[in-house]
């Protein structure tokens, strides 16, 4: 389900996943959230609860990585 995903991280004391994903179908670039991914299969876009979030920024990165602030 994913178009080209460059960055996983994952949040296990609120039990989150993001996911970088520039290639998706509108080609604007997204960081993808999905909430219970421990419970999680098969194709992410059926997937209840995910959100996208779009910037135009994100689309122009280049070896980005990701990661998460658990404290805050």
């Amino acid at each position: 389900g994913f178009a080209n995903p460059k960055g996983l991280a994952y949040d296990d004391v609120r039990n989150l996943l993001f996911v970088y994903d520039p290639g998706n179908p509108n080609q604007e670039g997204q960081i993808l959230n999905f909430p219970n991914a421990t419970t999680m299969s098969g194709n992410q876009a059926g997937w209840r609860g995910r959100k996208g979030f779009v910037d135009g920024f994100i689309a122009g990165l280049s070896g980005f990585g990701i990661a998460v602030d658990t404290t805050h």
